[in-house]
């Protein structure tokens, strides 16, 4: 009985073994000159990081290191990620910003460092709202997504999903109109509303903006844009209509 029982337990081990013994194929990596290079990038790639075929930005960071690791067979680490704005989003410019990202990852096997740098540019021209409305953040992304192209050597064609979000005619006309009313001053209507209800609650209009109020960013009535003028002017009306108390620091 001990006999058989020995046996079976030396079968066992031996079935084990084969198993463990079993040949894994390893997995060919193509050249990262070739067309196969990109469909290769894209397997790596999780469902909701390839939308329509389409990588996204943060999907290509996610393996960077994975897939250049495998193609140079030796870790590869990325060192440092930068970015820098280039012009920053003005009324003279159109709120155009342009952004610069840089790559620098570094080969450990032979300790040789690489730069990859791209640029990308965000205004309502070119990026569908909401994007549009932060351009430099929105130039940051594209920029650094075209630097991940470049750097994985992804074949010609290839654009991040970040990238393919062009503003339709109807999207950049309500951006122009949007970015209008943030660069229109106030206009002598509103001015008026404010300190007509403000003298009428015994408020002081002045301190309706400033450094303690909750507008810090204004110093001035008068140095309000449109679009805030018309909050404030929401503000004294609640003040009025008692749907809101006046704080103590705004009595004259």
């Amino acid at each position: 009985m001990a006999r058989k029982k020995k046996e079976e337990l030396v079968a066992a081990n031996t079935n084990d073994v084969a198993a463990t013994d079993t040949p894994v194929t390893p997995v060919e990596i193509p050249s990262i000159y070739s067309w196969e290079w990109t469909d290769f990038v894209f397997s790596k790639l999780r469902e909701e990081e390839l939308i329509d075929k389409v990588p996204t930005q943060a999907g290509l960071l996610r393996i960077f290191e994975e897939v250049m690791s495998a193609y140079y067979k030796t870790p590869v680490v990325i060192r440092n990620l930068s970015s820098l704005v280039v012009q920053s989003p003005n009324v003279d410019n159109n709120n155009h910003a342009v952004v610069q990202s840089t790559i620098i990852y570094t080969e450990m096997g032979t300790c040789l460092d690489r730069t990859v740098t791209e640029v990308a540019d965000c205004y309502s021209g070119n990026t569908a709202i909401p994007f549009s409305l932060h351009a430099v953040a929105t130039a940051s992304t594209l920029a650094l997504g075209r630097a991940l192209r470049k750097a994985l050597r992804l074949r010609q064609g290839v654009h991040t999903k970040e990238e393919l979000m062009p503003a339709s005619p109807a999207q950049m006309s309500m951006t122009r109109q949007l970015e209008s009313s943030m660069t229109k001053p106030i206009d002598q209507g509103q001015l008026a509303v404010i300190t007509s209800i403000s003298k009428r609650l015994g408020i002081d209009p002045n301190k309706l903006v400033g450094p303690d109020s909750e507008y810090p960013d204004f110093t001035s009535l008068e140095g309000l844009d449109f679009n805030t003028a018309a909050t404030v002017v929401q503000l004294v009306n609640q003040y009025q209509q008692d749907a809101k108390p006046i704080p103590e620091r705004l009595i004259a």
